[in-house]
C-alpha cells in the first residue's frame, strides 16, 4: 500500500505517480496469502476459530442468523437490548501475526445511521482481552455512525476521522488496506479503485504486527440504539 509511504517529489511526476499507485486499487491482494475467510453459514453456532468476550451488564453477543435480505443466506447479527451496557459482547479471533501488509474486508448492512458497529484490530504486544476491551489498547478502532465509517484517532480528545459512507438498508463492502511498518491504512468502499480517505489514516496505537480482530455492537448512552446490524463475507489476507 504505497500511499502510506512518504513520496518526495513534485509537479506532474508526483501526480502521475499518485494516479498510478491509486489506480492499482486492491489488485495486489491476489499476491497476499489468504489468512481467513468467514461467511458465517452455521446458524446459532460460534463460527470456527472465533470466540466470545462477554460484556458486563449486556445480555447480547454477535450470533449467526438468517439473512433478513436473503433467506437462503446466513449472516452475523449484532443487536443490543435497550437500557443495557452500550457495548455488547464481542466476537473475536486470533490469527498468525502479520508484520508487513494486511487487508481485511467485509460486507455490512446497517439498519440505522445511529452508531452501531465496533470493529477492532490489534497485535501481539497486548492480549486479546485488552485489545478488544478498551480503545487504549486498540491498533485500529472503526465504528459506523451517521452514515460514515469513522476511525478513532485520539482517545483523550475523542477525535475521529471519517473515510467513506454507507446507506442504512443497503449492503456495503469495506476494505482496510493496512501498511503495518508505516502504521497507517487506506479504506476502500464497495471495491472502489481509489481510497475513501484523502490521506493515509494512522493507527490509534502502534503495533509491530497485527494478529487479532473483533466485532461488536456499540451504541452511545444518548442514542440507546437497538437497531440490528449484519456482517458477512469477512476475508483477511496478509503477510
Amino acid at each position: 500500500m504505497k500511499r502510506c509511504f512518504k513520496i518526495l517529489s513534485s509537479g506532474w511526476f508526483l501526480l502521475v505517480l499518485v494516479v498510478l499507485v491509486t489506480s492499482m486499487g486492491l489488485a495486489a491482494d491476489a499476491q497476499l496469502p489468504l489468512i481467513h475467510s468467514q461467511d458465517f453459514e452455521t446458524e446459532g453456532d460460534l463460527p470456527a476459530g472465533w470466540d466470545w468476550l462477554m460484556t458486563a451488564n449486556s445480555p447480547n453477543k454477535p450470533v449467526v442468523v438468517t439473512d433478513p435480505t436473503n433467506p437462503a443466506n446466513r449472516v452475523l447479527e449484532m443487536r443490543r437490548t435497550a437500557d443495557t451496557n452500550p457495548l455488547t459482547g464481542r466476537l473475536y479471533m486470533v490469527f498468525d501475526p502479520v508484520k508487513e501488509r494486511l487487508q481485511v474486508s467485509f460486507r455490512m448492512l446497517a439498519t440505522t445511521d445511529l452508531r452501531a458497529l465496533r470493529f477492532i484490530l490489534g497485535g501481539t504486544a497486548n492480549p486479546p482481552a485488552n485489545v478488544h476491551g478498551s480503545a487504549n489498547y486498540a491498533g485500529i478502532y472503526l465504528i459506523t455512525s451517521g452514515g460514515r465509517f469513522s476511525f478513532l484517532r485520539e482517545v483523550a480528545t475523542n477525535r475521529w476521522v471519517s473515510a467513506g459512507y454507507y446507506l442504512p438498508g443497503q449492503w456495503t463492502k469495506i476494505t482496510l488496506d493496512i501498511d503495518i511498518p508505516n502504521q497507517c491504512m487506506d479504506v476502500y468502499v464497495d471495491d472502489a479503485k481509489t481510497p475513501s480517505n484523502a490521506d493515509p489514516i494512522p493507527f490509534l496505537n502502534n503495533y509491530d504486527d497485527l494478529n487479532t480482530v473483533s466485532l461488536a455492537y456499540q451504541s452511545v448512552t444518548s442514542q440507546n440504539n437497538t437497531a440490528p446490524m449484519y456482517i458477512d463475507d469477512l476475508v483477511i489476507h496478509g503477510k
